[in-house]
């Protein structure tokens, strides 16, 4: 397996900001003046509802980062698993006990909201947006039940058997 060492960096910096992030300072005067980190209390809101996806919002990765922010939209296929790694280290670091199941450490998961740029779902027309973050805008007009997809298949002829 290949070391990506700018995926690492994307990571450290990922739950740097995770880790650091405080709300705006007009928020922090409705708590008495005392800072909050955002991203610790998200966490026990993920513990009370049992949760494993943390909501983050891309304003806030904008304003700490914008080269972190950019390297994240340009990139997240890439990034995605270090992202991944980088909520499991802090919710492991803030919550030991809920980052941790009978199987082993719980799988977690990055959610992004609040996006600048938004697109309808007609208007991906190229592959310009494979691989990238996208914010998508659209009408759900039918469900339908998933069926599963033929990946791999043998077929024996009746008369000859080959």
């Amino acid at each position: 397996m290949v070391r990506d060492d700018y995926g690492e960096s994307v990571r450290e910096k990922f739950q740097e900001f995770l880790q650091e992030f405080e709300l705006e300072d007009d928020q922090a005067q409705q708590n008495g003046g005392a800072s909050i980190r955002k991203y610790a209390e998200e966490i026990e809101r993920m513990k009370i509802n049992d949760m494993t996806t943390l909501h983050v919002d891309w304003d806030d990765v904008c304003t700490f980062d914008n080269l972190l922010s950019r390297s994240i939209e340009d990139s997240f296929y890439r990034f995605e698993p270090y992202l991944r790694k980088a909520v499991q280290n802090f919710v492991s670091s803030e919550e030991p006990t809920y980052a941790e199941d009978d199987k082993g450490d719980k799988e977690f998961f990055v959610s992004f909201h609040n996006m600048h740029a938004v697109s309808g779902v007609r208007a991906i027309t190229t592959s310009d947006h494979i691989g990238r973050l996208c914010s998508l805008k659209g009408t759900v007009t039918r469900t339908s039940e998933v069926k599963p997809e033929l990946l791999f298949a043998t077929f024996q002829c009746l008369d000859c058997n080959t």
